[in-house]
């Protein structure tokens, strides 16, 4: 058997995460409005991928950046608590491309590139895996990560071939033992029928 940290108490674990959360909000919702306000296209992701890159350097951690746009970044393999290669990461996946759609919410943070709008919420799931890799880079830290997370942000998800072109590139895939995706996988698999849901809800841009 491999083995892993010991959990804590669930009570105190719960109590440890939602501190950190509390924390980490305000600069997070900062993050889902910026990346918001500047949507790219698929595979044209470059400030966005440099936006979360920038974050999780200032964590500590070493991201490694994909072909073009996107990255993946591993937290729990370093550091005095470090797991060893042999110990499976679980990853967790946020797409990060935006829509060719004019942003209709009216919000201070709209679009300010015409015709380009995060639409589909690619925006609030790049803020939430972000947040969910600072809180589980600081829970390693404290000795309190259970076994190693890995981060994909993922680019092109709206067009084909979506998922498949980032899940066999060999840094989004190795030692990942599985994936907590954002997204239904459905969606990975046609860029279609996402592009027609979207235009069902264009008028529907959330707000935060």
């Amino acid at each position: 058997m491999t083995a892993t940290a010991p959990v804590p108490a669930a009570d105190a674990l719960a109590a440890r995460v939602a501190a950190l959360v509390a924390e980490l909000e305000p600069e997070l919702v900062a993050v889902r409005r910026d990346v918001h306000a500047h949507p790219e296209l698929a595979r044209t992701e470059v400030r966005t991928t440099r936006v979360v890159a920038d974050r999780l350097r200032a964590a500590g951690l070493a991201p490694r950046l994909l072909d073009g746009s996107g990255l993946v970044c591993d937290v729990g393999r370093d550091g005095d608590h470090g797991f060893g290669s042999e110990v499976p990461a679980v990853a967790l996946r946020a797409d990060i491309d935006a829509l060719p759609l004019d942003d209709a919410c009216g919000l201070p943070f709209a679009s300010t590139v015409p015709g380009v709008a995060h639409a589909c919420g690619h925006d609030v799931h790049t803020a939430v895996v972000l947040g969910a890799g600072l809180v589980l880079a600081r829970l390693h830290d404290d000795g309190l990560l259970p076994r190693p997370v890995r981060l994909i942000f993922q680019p092109a998800e709206e067009v084909m071939p979506g998922a498949r072109s980032t899940s066999s590139s060999r840094a989004a895939s190795t030692a990942s033992s599985g994936s907590s995706p954002c997204t239904p996988s459905r969606r990975s698999t046609s860029g279609r029928s996402a592009r027609a849901s979207a235009r069902s809800r264009r008028r529907r841009t959330r707000s935060p």
